[in-house]
C-alpha cells in the first residue's frame, strides 16, 4: 500500500512538474512576444517622431519663406503699380499747381545733379503752355525720386563701395548656392539694410522736399497739405522699390536725359512726337525692367529735333495726347491701347549695374 501511495505522489509530483515547466515556457513565449511588440511600438513611434520632426521642419521652411517674401508680386501687380504712382505724381502736380496764372514765371531751379536734371539749365523759361509747365514740374520731382530712391542699387545703399560688395556678393550667391538660398539672402539683406538706413531716408526725403518747394512761389495748394501729399507719394515709391528688391528676380528702373533720341520699343510719349527726329524733353516717370525684359515703358514728353526736322514750324505749340498711363503705347511691339500688359524682351543681356 506504501509503495503505492509513493508511485501515484511521483506521478502527481511529475504531472506537476512538467505542467509548470509548460506555464514557464508559456510565459517565456508570451514574455518574446511582448518584447517583439513592444520593439515595434518602439520602433512605430520612433517613425511618428521623425515625420513629426520632418513636417515641423517643412513648416518652418515655408514660414522663413512667408517672412522672406511677404509680397511676391506679378508682373500684373508691378506694372500697375507703376502706372498708378505716375498717375498719382501726375494728380500731385496739377492739384498742388494747377493756378496756370502762377505758373507764367518758373524760377531758376537748384536742378538734382546734372545726369538726372530733367532739362539742361537755361531753358526753364522756355516752356510753353499750362501742360508744357505741368511736365517740366513733374520732370523735376520724378529727377529727385530717381536720384534718391528708384535708381539705388537697394534703397539707401549710396556708397559706391558698399554697393559694389553687395553685388559682387549676390553675383557669387547666386552663381554657386541654390536658388532659394540665393533668395533668401537677398530678402534678408535688404531688411537688414533696411533697419540700417531709416535715418537716411528721412534726410533724403526732408532734401527731395526742400528741393521741390523751390517751385512753392508757383503753387496754389496749402504747404502743409502739399508736402503731406508728397511725403505719401514719396512713401509709396519706396515701398514699391523695397519690395522689388525682395522679390527673385532682379528689377531695375531706366530713365533718359533731355535732348536724346525718342525710342518707341522703350518709351510711351504723351505728345505723340514720336516719329524720325523726335527728342525727349522731359523724363516724366521712369520704365520698369524685370531682367532684360522691359514691364513698363519710360514716360517721357517728347518732342521733334528743329535741326533734323526741315519743315519745322517754331511757332507750333506741342499739346499733350489725352491717354492714361496705364496705356502702353501701339508702337510697342505686341501691344495694342487696351490689350493688357506688354512686355519687351531685348535680346541682349543686361549686367547688372
Amino acid at each position: 500500500m506504501d509503495e503505492g501511495y509513493y508511485v501515484a505522489e511521483r506521478r502527481l509530483l511529475i504531472n506537476r512538474i512538467k505542467q509548470l515547466h509548460h506555464r514557464a515556457l508559456q510565459a517565456e513565449e508570451k514574455c518574446r512576444r511582448q518584447k517583439e511588440q513592444n520593439a515595434e511600438l518602439r520602433h512605430e513611434a520612433s517613425k511618428l517622431l521623425q515625420q513629426k520632426d520632418e513636417h515641423i521642419a517643412e513648416l518652418t521652411i515655408r514660414l522663413n519663406d512667408l517672412h522672406y517674401h511677404p509680397d511676391i508680386l506679378t508682373d500684373d501687380e508691378a506694372i500697375q503699380t507703376m502706372a498708378k504712382l505716375g498717375q498719382k505724381l501726375d494728380v500731385w502736380v496739377k492739384g498742388s499747381f494747377r493756378n496756370e496764372d502762377l505758373l507764367h514765371d518758373l524760377p531758376l531751379l537748384e536742378l538734382v545733379d546734372m545726369p538726372y536734371s530733367p532739362l539742361p539749365v537755361g531753358t526753364i523759361n522756355q516752356v510753353q503752355n499750362p501742360h508744357h509747365r505741368w511736365a517740366f514740374i513733374r520732370a523735376f520731382v520724378t529727377s529727385y525720386l530717381f536720384y534718391y530712391f528708384f535708381d539705388d542699387y537697394m534703397v539707401g545703399v549710396r556708397n559706391p563701395g558698399t554697393e559694389y560688395g553687395l553685388m559682387t556678393m549676390e553675383s557669387e550667391i547666386f552663381d554657386k548656392c541654390p536658388g532659394h538660398v540665393a533668395d533668401n539672402w537677398r530678402s534678408a539683406t535688404c531688411m537688414a539694410i533696411q533697419s540700417m538706413t531709416k535715418e537716411y531716408l528721412e534726410d533724403a526725403g526732408m532734401e527731395c522736399i526742400k528741393r521741390i518747394e523751390q517751385l512753392a512761389s508757383c503753387a496754389s495748394s496749402d504747404t502743409w497739405l502739399r508736402q503731406k501729399k508728397f511725403t505719401e507719394l514719396l512713401q509709396s515709391c519706396v515701398d514699391f522699390k523695397r519690395s522689388l528688391e525682395r522679390q527673385p528676380a532682379r528689377y531695375r528702373f531706366s530713365r533718359t536725359s533731355s535732348g536724346h533720341g525718342f525710342t518707341s520699343g522703350t518709351m510711351q510719349s504723351i505728345t505723340g512726337e514720336e516719329g524720325e527726329g523726335a527728342v525727349v524733353e522731359f523724363s516724366l516717370w521712369p520704365g520698369l525692367w524685370k531682367g532684360d525684359v522691359l514691364l513698363y515703358p519710360e514716360t517721357v514728353w517728347s518732342k521733334m529735333d528743329e535741326a533734323s526736322v526741315k519743315d519745322s514750324n517754331p511757332g507750333t505749340e506741342t499739346a499733350p495726347i489725352r491717354q492714361g498711363e496705364a496705356g502702353i503705347s501701339s508702337q510697342i511691339s505686341g501691344g495694342t491701347p487696351g490689350s493688357g500688359s506688354v512686355r519687351i524682351h531685348l535680346h541682349n543681356h543686361l549686367a547688372l549695374e
